[in-house]
This record gives structure tokens, sequence and C-alpha cells, in this order.
């Protein structure tokens, strides 16, 4: 992180580094302890460990035995050299980094598995896993891969219970819902846990017991009827909505189109997320947890992006915190004050705003041309997925909410009706799901 925020000009438009041997998209990457060694995964299916200190940009190490895409990678907090890996072949897998031509242990989840992570240095044993069918459970790696983890020199009545108690998580969390949790983190003390649901905002829950502390939201106005045809399609003189090339959409916390993943503050006083309408989001986390707490409004929004935003993160030590998502840039923001729940904003200290777009990252076309502009394809793709979401979205709203007209029909029946013979009918939402999980 340090790399990334230093130097100036020339040295901001290029990454310090490049590594190379995913053969497609990279969905996540992680240093070590010693941040040595940069261990990825991405939609080929495969786990890359590279070394940050070489020259060279190829993988040391590339771990196969994923049967699809690979969405998140955990290393342990004590030995540096065991990672977690979860993928969309429905298994969460064990590996040593020592002996890399195999996994050390394989957990069956049954369902796309999004995201697996280890818990902090004093409860070591302890993971958690995120997925489809709103799966999210806490398990013992000791006993959740129980036939080649642990103590192999134990009697073979003692493993015997051990692979019996396979398939046992410690707790499973109550999450009432069938959408995927697509990702989730743990606070800086590992007590807590934020999980980000697809349609829906995020939810705050213990890491020790399958109980939720509270929810966030951020409400949406109604849009306006009218954009001038003179303003760009992402900024608006109205500074709640956000535009796309086909018209607009609300300026709102949005988890519809694309996976994201929620941060924390370092303080663990500030969550923070990405959304569908181009923001950036920061909640406050409620100092009385004593019952489920609803935070309507977010704290902070953070502009400047022109499409979705998928990652943030703050630094560790810096009042700066990074975002990007479909653009091919980073944004720096400085957040203004987040530190402590409850104490007030001093005075005199400035609103968040973004500080500067850290790295315009290059872009190579298909004849090998390289360019500093976005890839506009790629922007519209996901332009045309947010207008196709909100028009189904608002097509199910019409249909919940239709009243009774004087033909005895629904008035939101008619409505949905229209739409779905205008191209958008209710096979939308399979394809809005598929296009997702394909991010």
């Amino acid at each position: 992180m340090d790399e990334l925020i230093s130097g100036s000009g020339a040295e901001l438009t290029r990454p310090a580094h490049e590594f190379h041997g995913h053969l497609a998209n990279v969905f996540h990457a992680v240093l070590d302890a010693d941040e040595r060694f940069l261990i990825s995964c991405g939609s080929d299916g495969y786990v890359y460990r590279h070394d940050v200190e070489s020259e060279s940009t190829l993988p040391l190490d590339r771990l196969a035995g994923h049967e699809d895409a690979v969405h998140r990678v955990s290393l342990h907090p004590n030995q540096t050299s065991v990672v977690l890996s979860a993928g969309d072949d429905g298994t969460v897998k064990l590996w040593d980094l020592r002996k890399p031509a195999r996994d050390v242990g394989t957990l069956d989840m049954f369902v796309t598995v999004n995201c697996a992570a280890f818990h902090p240095d004093h409860r070591p044993y302890m993971f958690t896993v995120s997925g489809s069918d709103g799966c999210l459970a806490t398990w013992d790696m000791r006993t959740a891969f129980a036939s080649r983890v642990g103590d192999m020199s134990a009697t073979p009545n003692a493993r015997r219970k051990r692979k019996r108690a396979d398939r046992e998580p410690l707790f499973e969390y109550h999450t009432g819902t069938a959408h995927t949790i697509g990702a989730f983190a743990l606070s800086p003390d590992g007590e807590s846990l934020v999980t980000l649901e697809i349609q829906s905002g995020p939810s705050l829950w213990s890491a020790t017991s399958p109980r939720k502390f509270a929810t966030f939201q951020h409400p949406y106005p109604t849009p306006p009827t009218h954009v001038p045809a003179t303003v760009p399609y992402h900024l608006s003189s109205t500074p709640d909505v956000a535009h796309s090339r086909f018209g607009f959409h609300a300026r709102g916390y949005q988890h519809h189109v694309t996976h994201k993943a929620p941060a924390w503050h370092p303080t663990g006083a500030v969550v923070a997320s990405g959304s569908d309408d181009f923001g950036v989001y920061l909640w406050r986390i409620p100092t009385a947890l004593d019952e489920l707490v609803e935070v309507p409004r977010a704290t902070h929004v953070l502009h400047g992006h022109h499409s979705i935003v998928n990652r943030v993160a703050f630094h560790p030590d810096w009042p700066v915190m990074v975002s990007c998502g479909i653009e091919s840039h980073v944004l720096m923001h400085s957040p203004g004050y987040l530190g402590g729940c409850g104490r007030g904003e001093p005075k005199g200290v400035p609103p968040p705003r973004v500080q500067r777009a850290l790295m315009a990252s290059e872009v190579v076309d298909w004849e090998g041309r390289v360019t500093d502009t976005e890839d506009l394809q790629v922007a519209l793709m996901f332009d045309r997925l947010l207008v196709h979401s909100h028009m189904c979205r608002d097509a199910e709203e019409d249909s919940d909410g239709g009243w009774v007209t004087d033909d005895g029909g629904s008035e939101g029946d008619s409505d949905e009706e229209e739409q779905g013979s205008g191209g958008s009918g209710g096979e939308s939402d399979g394809e809005d799901e598929s296009e997702m999980e394909n991010q």
C-alpha cells in the first residue's frame, strides 16, 4: 500500500510490479505477513504464488485442484505456508505451500463458495465460508479437513471420530435468504464480521456465534423525470443522481450487478463498500448492539467513479483509502474524520473527497496497441446490466404494489407484462444472476 500511494507524476500511471501467469480474470490477491510472496486466484481455476522481490514476472508455484473459478484465497495468521482457497466448484481447499503439488484437504460445501477466510491469530483454527443460497458458516480447520489434517499419530479410533465430525461446522448463521453472500470481512479485532449479500445492504454479525448485530442501508430518492442532454453520463447537477449512457440510476447503495467486498477501517469503527451507483459508502458501527440495529443511512458517500465500484481498501496508518471497479484506474480518497464512534467530527476537518486518480492503467487492445483510455465496450456492457437490473426491479415493485382496476385486474401485473413484451421478461433475472456470477 505504501508503494501504491507514494511517488508522483509518471510513477502513478503504471504499476511498480507486474505478475503474469493467470489465463483469465484475477479475482483476488493477498500478500503474506512478510510481504515477500503474493498469492492470487482467478477464473482460470488456479492459485499462483509470486515472489515480490524477484525481477521475474512468472509465478513460483501453480496450485491446481479446483475444477472451476477460484474467488478467494486466505493466508493462515500464524503459519505463512498454509492457504485456503474457495471456488465455484463448491469446495474449500487447504494448501501447504511447502508441498504445492496437491491440496492438503478439501471441504465440499455443495454450493458455490465465494469467500473463505481464516480468523485472527487468537483463533487460528477457525475459518468462515460464504456462498450461494445464503451460505455462511464457521468451521474448525482440524475437523473440516479431518481426513488429512490434524494429529495423524492419534489412535485409529480418534481418527475415525474426527472423520465423522467432517462436514459439521462449529455453527451456521441463519441468514434467512436464498441470495448469494458474495463476500465478508472480519473486523480488525476478529470479534465481528460484515457480509455483503446480493440485493441487500451490508450486515454485521458476531464472529464467535451466529448472532446478527446490525444491517446497513442508504436510500435512493425518486429520480428526476428529465436529465439535460448536456450533462455527462456520470455527473448530474442533481447530486443524488448518477447517469449511465442509457439514462440514469438513482444514487443510493445498491448491490445487484457485480460481486463486491466490504472493508473495515483500521479502528474497527467504520465499514465501507462500493456500490452499483458508482459510489463508495461508509457506515459507522453502532455502539449499542444489545438488539438488532438498523442503520438507515451512510455516514459518508464518496463519489468520483464513472462505473460500478467493486473493491475498497483503507490504509492501515494513513488517513486515505482507495477504490476500484469496472474502470481501468484506481481512485484515492481522503475519507475525512472516521475515528471513534459517536464522538462527532472535530471542527475544521474537511469533508471526504477524492484526492486524485492513482493509476490510469494502460490497456492493451486486441491488436496489441497500448492506450490509456477506458475500455468503453466493457463500461457499456455494465451500463446495460444496470439499466436491465433497474427495469426488472421496477417491474417487480409494480407487481407487488399493484392495485385492482375496474376490470378486476392488477395494474401492477399489467405493467409487468408490458415490461416483458419489451424484451426484459421473466427470464431476465436469471440472465442477470448469470452475468453477475461471471464477474
